[in-house]
């Protein structure tokens, strides 16, 4: 038997609270226990401005007293911060500390990242990291760089006298090639650990190690623009994808070179950009209305 008290009546005798009474146990049935305590308590702090509650569940009292929200809001990040900036940033508008995201986006991308504010929404984190990913990218033709990024020092580039221009149905093949399953090596200057090192903070070291080629998987590959030597390209891919290294990749193969100029990330899964905020839309008193529930 489960209750909730509400100061209009005694032990969830109301209809306000056998409503919530339902939705509680039909929501325990799908695994969303931890988060649906947190949005219950929400909802009757709306309607009653109550700040604790006790649940009866299976004759165990639950005590919730002075919790602050939990859930997750999206974030359009912009070019230049890193996600770390971004927690940083919502950690001194929330007042919570405990805040994560489900992968990061370098500091010259910019679009989607899902952030988990509290202990019981950073709990559920591991259920988006591994989901697909969908970018649009802008390739630069004709060039490399260290890092397979316009971050980076330019470490090949095309003679101007040996420059073609590379025709697009050519170029429509070729990435008709990097469709599916396969194998990808990550950059060196990624965060990817290797024997608890960062290959980034080796690569500024000047240090470059054997990395493990990953399987990973290209869904989709098509040609948004091309003048070259500017190729805008849109990506559904797994998850531990590198798009810098499908960048360099595809410049290997066009043999003319490329790295990646521009990066934005405009799904995860099913949850799309066009439904984030920016974090300049928030404040300590607008943020919990952009929290969801999943």
């Amino acid at each position: 038997m489960l209750s909730l008290r509400e100061p209009h009546c005694e032990w969830g005798t109301c209809e306000y609270c056998e409503l919530q009474i339902y939705y509680f146990l039909k929501l325990i049935k799908t695994g969303k226990l931890s988060l649906i305590f947190i949005k219950l308590y929400n909802n009757i702090k709306e309607k009653s401005n109550i700040y604790d509650f006790t649940c009866l569940l299976a004759g165990r009292d639950f005590k919730l007293m002075n919790i602050k929200e939990s859930g997750f809001i999206l974030i359009n990040k912009p070019s230049g911060p890193t996600s770390h900036d971004v927690i940083d940033k919502l950690r001194r508008i929330t007042g919570i500390k405990k805040i994560g995201h489900a992968g990061t986006l370098d500091p010259f991308a910019h679009g989607l990242l899902i952030v988990a504010i509290g202990r019981e929404a950073t709990r559920e984190i591991d259920r988006f990291v591994k989901l697909d990913k969908e970018y649009v990218a802008d390739l630069y033709l004709g060039a490399t760089t260290d890092t397979y990024d316009r971050e980076g020092k330019i470490s090949y580039k095309v003679e101007s006298k040996k420059l073609k221009v590379i025709d697009k149905n050519k170029i429509k093949k070729i990435l008709k090639k990097f469709i599916g399953k396969q194998k990808q090596v990550p950059p060196m200057y990624s965060a990817k650990k290797i024997k608890g090192k960062k290959l980034y903070e080796l690569a500024r070291k000047g240090i470059e190690i054997q990395r493990e080629a990953v399987e990973i998987m290209i869904y989709e590959l098509e040609i948004r623009s091309y003048e070259w030597p500017r190729l805008k390209i849109k990506v559904k891919c797994s998850s531990g994808t590198y798009i810098r290294s499908l960048a360099y990749d595809v410049g290997e193969v066009l043999g003319c070179g490329a790295y990646l100029e521009e990066l934005e990330r405009t799904a995860i899964g099913k949850l799309k950009l066009s439904e984030a905020v920016s974090v300049k839309e928030l404040d300590d008193k607008s943020w919990e209305n952009k929290l969801i529930f999943f």
